[in-house]
């Protein structure tokens, strides 16, 4: 039987901080008003990877911490997180606007056969609304202004389509991006869709800490290297080297973390 955690109020919170977490609040109106402002779950969960020092039957086990501890420690995720988000903008930007024109160049000029358009051209009808834009209204025609305006998720469809069948193309989308300049077609596309979970964790304001500890387990275990990966990469995009001492500190906790959870 599935067990669903009850509401809590913002007192009952601070209370379940203290017994549950070993939280000690100084100033439980401070405390209240954070938990309100941040979402109870980021700090929590934030907190939990941070101050987690085993689990025993199933309970973690925490060590003494105040709480603007743990709140430093989200404050400090976050900022990292915002780093990210605005480095994953930036490249999400690139990727459509060099699919747009070389997609575009595949489907209104003699560079591809009339079975290769067919295919772009599903791919495009297929992808979801947004932005006023009807995309089952595509006949093969202002490719560009469809593409331009497509989620993530969609225009990777296309790049996947040219690592499949047109690699030539696909290395003009990704020239200058190293990490995703790889002769494997799998490995491509796992390192895509792994920076497609990086990229909707950070848009949906998910703290760092906690995209790194959750996700599928490989024999039975959680293994965050290949997040760890595509989040260092992502934070290379930017040059800022500002949060480094923050992202070394977060992914390491993040792999003590996994190791606590792989005990169970």
């Amino acid at each position: 039987m599935e067990v669903h955690k009850p509401f809590k109020t913002l007192d009952e919170q601070c209370e379940h901080l203290k017994k549950s977490k070993l939280v000690n609040i100084e100033n439980s109106e401070d405390a209240k008003k954070v938990l309100l402002d941040a979402n109870y779950y980021n700090i929590i969960t934030c907190g939990k990877v941070r101050f987690a020092e085993d689990v025993v039957n199933r309970e973690h086990i925490y060590e003494k911490s105040d709480f603007t501890e743990w709140e430093d420690y989200y404050k400090n995720d976050k900022a990292l997180s915002n780093h990210l988000r605005s480095n994953v903008l930036n490249f999400e930007l690139v990727l459509n606007s060099r699919t747009a024109y070389f997609i575009s160049e595949l489907m209104e000029t003699n560079n591809s056969n009339n079975n290769e358009k067919e295919s772009i051209k599903q791919i495009i009808k297929a992808s979801k609304n947004v932005a006023g834009v009807d995309y089952t209204k595509y006949i093969g025609y202002e490719t560009w202004t469809f593409i331009t305006k497509m989620t993530f998720g969609d225009t990777k469809k296309l790049v996947f389509w040219l690592l499949e069948n047109k690699f030539d193309v696909y290395e003009k989308v990704i020239k200058g991006y190293t990490f995703l300049d790889v002769q494997n077609v799998t490995k491509a596309k796992n390192r895509l869709n792994e920076l497609n979970n990086l990229r909707n964790s950070l848009f949906h304001f998910t703290p760092l800490s906690i995209y790194l500890v959750y996700g599928k387990k490989i024999k039975n275990k959680l293994n965050n290297s290949e997040k760890i990966k595509v989040t260092n990469w992502v934070y290379r995009l930017g040059g800022n080297q500002r949060y480094l001492n923050v992202l070394d500190n977060v992914i390491y906790h993040s792999k003590r973390f996994i190791k606590i959870k792989n005990k169970k």
